[in-house]
């Protein structure tokens, strides 16, 4: 599998499920952090979701913003409190739109998940058929391509039952059960649909100085809906490349609009190039639009698992991220980062923001959520282990802490 987090099967675990929902992975409780740090649920689509305790009640809310002036508590009306604990705790998010998304929760009594869908930006919820985690250290991952088809990935740690992957087609009304091939670890890395067939399974690109991140030279595709799964490399390495030096991250999509970020290593050199890749075909076809080059000091050690094969990296990996076409680069630095935001052609209108005033050191980790071409998210350090979560509202320019007193209204 693709092994970001720790060398371990659940630290590897961790780190993947952390960028993908935003540091939550397994809720023993429902409360978020003592210190009223927020955790980002999604951000995308011109909107930004995260999940932050609720001074009177002690249990983690949602709370919603779309635009760079202030956040809505667009919590749904869930039980808050069941003999004193806290019920759910907030795990996923995905919107299409600013008005249509849906929230998960995991309940914090049992391995059941909570689905909850609003089509008027969270001011009304409508409750959907739950799922499960598997296991109790398990977790489950929403998406949705359209206002109607989505999925979400059951992510079963510690459980031998092959883990369940559900469509649906009718905005989360109901799901069908898709019978997969069990490829072992590699069923931990996260699924993006373009359609109800087309699907990608990868890691978006993040990463620590820790030295315990592991990149791969190909992502999983399926033409039919996740049953079957093959290798699939996008372009063509340039001959100058060697083998387990172009990485390539986890690709997104706005219709069928896709964009997927390709690290290579320059011979030679202490430098990371970051292709861009974009497709118009739903993902059937990708071809390179741009590039950026960045300071790097990535070491490698190639490994094979018997999954994939994989290379362990050490230096800071750089966290790669698009929003409707709006490429964002963060290059982790010793105070602050290197901020890269580039059109969906790839170069026009870049800007470039070096040293990212109001973020500390960046070298401990950096996940990058751009929502538009002007907001973004980054958490700081590991997730859930003393994390910390920013936004920008002007282009990265600027960055501020997000906690539970910047988010309450």
């Amino acid at each position: 599998m693709l092994f970001r987090k720790g060398l371990t099967h659940v630290g590897a675990l961790s780190l993947v499920l952390s960028i993908v929902t935003g540091g939550q992975g397994f809720i023993a409780n429902a409360s978020t952090s003592s210190h009223g740090g927020a955790q980002a649920l999604y951000a995308g689509n011109g909107v930004e979701v995260v999940t932050s305790r609720i001074p009177a009640t002690g249990c983690a809310g949602v709370f919603l913003r779309s635009d760079a002036t202030q956040w809505t508590n667009v919590t749904p009306p869930s039980p808050g409190k069941v003999n004193g604990q806290c019920l759910y705790a907030w795990v996923d998010a995905a919107f299409v739109s600013a008005n249509v998304g849906w929230v998960e929760a995991r309940n914090g009594g049992s391995d059941q998940t909570v689905l909850e869908h609003t089509t008027n930006g969270g001011a009304t919820w409508t409750i959907e058929p739950g799922s499960s985690t598997g296991s109790n250290f398990g977790t489950e991952l929403i998406g949705f391509a359209s206002a109607t088809d989505g999925w979400r990935q059951q992510i079963a740690e510690g459980s031998n039952k092959p883990y369940l992957l559900q469509h649906t087609s009718d905005a989360g009304a109901s799901w069908r059960n898709v019978t997969h091939r069990d490829r072992h670890a590699c069923a931990l890395m996260p699924m993006v649909f373009a359609t109800r067939a087309m699907g990608f399974e990868a890691a978006p690109l993040a990463g620590t100085t820790d030295g315990d991140n592991a990149v791969v030279s190909f992502v999983w595709r399926t033409l039919n809906g996740g049953a079957t799964w093959t290798k699939f490399t996008p372009v063509s390495p340039p001959a100058s490349v060697k083998q387990g030096r172009l990485l390539y991250g986890a690709p997104s999509f706005s219709g069928a609009n896709g964009y997927l970020p390709v690290i290579i290593l320059l011979p030679h050199s202490r430098n990371e190039k970051v292709e861009l890749l974009t497709s118009h075909d739903f993902g059937a076809t990708w071809e390179p639009v741009g590039n950026v080059v960045v300071r790097g000091a990535l070491t490698f050690s190639p490994s094979n698992n018997g999954c994939e094969a994989s290379s362990l990296i050490g230096g800071p990996l750089v966290s790669v991220g698009n929003a409707n076409g709006s490429w964002w680069i963060l290059r982790p630095g010793v105070k602050g980062a290197t901020v890269v935001i580039r059109d969906e052609k790839g170069a026009a209108h870049e800007s470039i923001v070096n040293g990212a005033k109001g973020l500390p050191s960046t070298l401990h980790g950096a996940i990058l959520q751009p929502a538009s071409a002007r907001r973004a998210l980054v958490t700081i350090g590991r997730p859930h282990q003393s994390s910390m979560l920013y936004a920008t509202t002007d282009g990265g320019a600027t960055w501020s802490l997000v906690t539970a007193a910047t988010v309450k209204r």
